[in-house]
């Protein structure tokens, strides 16, 4: 892994840029604890958080409290609400949770981005399935020489 493991304990600069990077229209869960708060957290607590995370890292064990979800049952645009089908389930989740969540991920990213095939693209930054899809059309389908694009347009040489 890079230079700064999942071991080394998190620094009150990497909790604060994690912080700059969520949301703040992030539901909270059944902690009632907002984006917005810990955005607004002072040097101390904000060190004392980074502890925090360091130490679930460290001991492998979450707090039990963050394996339950809340579960809201969220009607689908235009259908009818009589019918049970036409609803979707949304978890909320701790946002402390998805902060500790965010700072792992800035740190495996770096070192996960460069094991992975190039081929990969779903639930990469800056990459979408969508460009695997157009990728995989260009290669299979459209002629690398010029030549062939009447071959390939359905134009006969005789044009």
């Amino acid at each position: 892994m890079s230079d700064k493991s999942l071991l080394h304990p998190f620094t009150e600069e990497e909790t604060s840029a994690a912080l700059q990077k969520m949301k703040p229209t992030t539901a909270p869960d059944y902690d009632n604890i907002h984006v917005e708060f810990l955005k607004n957290l002072g040097p101390k607590a904000r060190t004392w958080l980074s502890t925090f995370f360091s130490r679930i890292m460290a001991t492998h064990s979450i707090p039990k409290i963050w394996r339950k979800a809340n579960v809201l049952a969220v009607e689908k645009p235009g259908k009818d609400s009589s019918l049970a089908a036409n609803y979707r389930p949304i978890s909320l989740l701790s946002v402390c949770q998805k902060l500790l969540e965010r700072l792992a991920l800035q740190r495996i990213s770096p070192t996960v981005d460069g094991l992975l095939s190039p081929d990969q693209a779903g639930f990469r930054k800056g990459r979408s399935t969508c460009d695997q899809v157009t990728h995989h059309f260009h290669r299979k389908w459209i002629p690398a020489e010029p030549k062939d694009w009447r071959r390939f347009s359905g134009l006969n040489s005789s044009i």
